[in-house]
């Protein structure tokens, strides 16, 4: 595990408009994208997962079972030598850390999650995740708005288990860290029978396995279940900010074919995104 201060969570930083994202509040403040066939991302507006089905990607074995395979992600931005996060979680010793969630501005849930943070005075990012319909893909992107005299770097970390939705995952020997590029893609291993997650992306990757232990869920504690999971990151992906988007592609091995060209351009994302802003509007049409 990496070795951290312990920071709380400010609830004042969010101010008013954004009172709705205090994590006093009542856990209904959820987010899910679902894409079509069972399976679906999930997750709360201020980023802090409160229950064990709030996942970036699972596969699905039935209507009522699924391997989660992402369970979340830390997530930061370098400005020069300044480190901003934009991830929070809550871990058992009652922290919230990092203290990402206090720099969300603005939360979007049309047509799909969507966050702002505010970096400095000059600069936000803005971050959206979205399923696909139809597909058994996740897709994250990150953009920049406003200009930056440094350099600007967004460096993530995927949170990996490989467990079935009725249990929770605790450090241990057997989870492999198996890492490996092809075709474009990188390629996740956890533990023998269980898919391998699949990454697009442009980014580079740094191999770094790690453990992050004893991630907190609020809502699995009410509910008198186990509450407290460890997760796996197999390393660090990264890209430069400066005139670019960021763009990570999650499939478990099996879900279908490439969702982005080869090589993972932005054209590729913006092609895609816009594809799927139609068929959403279309849908809205259709609804009324």
């Amino acid at each position: 595990m990496l070795d951290r201060p312990v920071l709380t969570a400010d609830s004042g930083a969010f101010g008013a408009t954004l009172a709705i994202m205090n994590y006093s509040a009542p856990s209904i403040d959820e987010w899910i994208e679902p894409d079509g066939a069972g399976g679906f991302a999930s997750g709360t507006t201020s980023g802090i997962r409160t229950r064990r089905h709030h996942l970036l990607l699972a596969k699905t074995n039935s209507p009522t079972n699924h391997i989660a395979l992402v369970n979340g992600f830390d997530a930061k931005v370098e400005i020069g030598e300044e480190c901003n996060w934009i991830s929070s979680h809550h871990y058992a010793s009652n922290a919230i850390h990092p203290d990402g969630a206090s720099r969300i501005i603005k939360f979007e849930s049309t047509p799909w999650p969507r966050w702002y943070f505010k970096l400095t005075n000059n600069l936000v990012i803005e971050q959206e995740i979205f399923v696909p319909r139809g597909r058994s893909w996740t897709v994250m992107a990150w953009k920049l708005t406003g200009r930056a005299k440094e350099r600007v770097k967004l460096k993530v970390r995927l949170l990996l288990s490989g467990r079935d939705s009725n249990s929770l995952q605790r450090e241990n020997s057997n989870f492999s860290f198996a890492t490996y590029a092809q075709g474009g893609r990188f390629h996740f291993g956890s533990y023998p029978e269980v898919p391998e997650v699949i990454a697009q992306t442009s980014a580079f990757f740094l191999r770094d396995p790690v453990w992050y232990r004893n991630f907190f869920y609020r809502d699995e504690q009410a509910m008198g279940r186990d509450c407290i999971e460890d997760l796996a990151s197999p390393g660090e992906f990264g890209w430069d900010l400066n005139g670019s988007n960021a763009v990570l592609a999650l499939a478990a091995q099996g879900n279908g074919q490439v969702l982005l060209g080869k090589r993972t351009t932005e054209a590729d994302f913006v092609s895609l995104r816009n594809a799927e802003l139609n068929l959403r509007r279309l849908e809205r049409v259709d609804r009324k």
